[in-house]
């Protein structure tokens, strides 16, 4: 166990340092000069220009600057930001409870629907319901995620005029995040409920079930049962998924607009202010790799054979 965690932090060091060394290789090919943003509209000396560009190590070759950044973050500095001139890690912090309040609320939506409804198609294979609950996971899991989020805004805002469109108001402002909540979490209730459809039909099929039920087991237990063995799968499609939701994350905040490391992370990709993109690539890549390592532990603890393996 102690070997596989070695092996799981150097992996993850290895696959944080690559992917900042491809963001980073991306924002210096990109046209235009962060110098130019931040001076735009204002007559500057070239002499001045050439100041500014040493003070940001941006007059030094792109490998010196990518080592002297990566440098910095090993000792916890994210470095300074380009256009605010305000460190990384203090505009991090500012916006993380947005963030952290969005991730949360919607990151039980998606177990609290499709738990349920996967455990009822999947007990109810073939019927009307079982239909009917395939066609709307189908629906929610192949809608673009901001699609969803105008729509709901549409809908719920424009039309019925029942919850407010954008922005929030201080933090828990449940009234403002349900709209967003709902768009990050739908796409994600789909496709957890197909998979443990999928996963607990399989399982149903086993010979353990039909000894189950021929020894009177009641149905209540076979499906306990049942539904404790068919979570391994799910556990290692979520991890995949975790990637695919902080992406998400980043698009619901920029449609409505509710000023999270999302937004940070699109307005500094358009001002090309590299040490806030770098720092926020970073901060999510971390948050990835840990919550795959955790899913992998999870992984362990519900299949015995993932444990042997690993004492092996």
């Amino acid at each position: 166990m102690i070997a596989f965690i070695v092996r799981r932090i150097i992996t993850a060091t290895l696959t944080v340092v690559a992917v900042s060394l491809l963001i980073f290789l991306l924002l210096q090919a990109a046209p235009g000069d962060p110098v130019t943003t931040m001076t735009a509209g204002h007559k500057v000396p070239q002499e001045r220009i050439n100041m500014i560009r040493e003070t940001l190590n941006l007059d030094k070759p792109i490998i010196v600057q990518y080592w002297l950044w990566l440098k910095g973050i090993f000792r916890g500095d994210f470095g300074m930001s380009f256009i605010k001139d305000i460190k990384v890690s203090v505009l991090v912090l500012e916006r993380m409870p947005v963030s952290l309040q969005l991730v949360l609320f919607s990151g039980l939506l998606p177990l609290v629907l499709s738990i349920p409804a996967g455990i009822v198609a999947a007990m109810h294979e073939g019927t009307v319901l079982d239909n009917v609950l395939i066609t709307l996971s189908v629906i929610t899991a192949s809608t673009p995620v901001f699609v969803v989020g105008l729509l709901l805004i549409i809908i719920f805002s424009l039309w019925l005029g029942w919850l407010p469109p954008m922005g929030l108001e201080g933090l828990f402002d449940v009234k403002r995040l349900i709209l967003p909540c709902l768009a990050l979490s739908l796409t994600f209730v789909g496709l957890l409920f197909r998979m443990l459809r999928a996963s607990m039909i399989e399982e149903l099929q086993k010979d353990y079930v039909v000894k189950d039920r021929a020894m009177g087991l009641g149905k209540t237990k076979i499906t306990a049962r049942v539904f404790k063995n068919s979570l391994a799968p799910v556990l290692t499609v979520s991890g995949f998924m975790i990637g695919s939701y902080i992406v998400f994350a980043v698009l619901v905040e920029y449609v409505f607009g509710l000023g999270g490391i999302g937004s940070l992370l699109v307005n500094a990709t358009l001002t090309q202010d590299y040490p806030i993109v770098l720092g926020l690539t970073v901060f999510i890549s971390i948050v990835f790799v840990v919550s795959n390592f955790l899913v992998d532990l999870l992984y362990g603890a519900l299949d015995p054979r993932i444990r042997y393996t690993s004492r092996k």
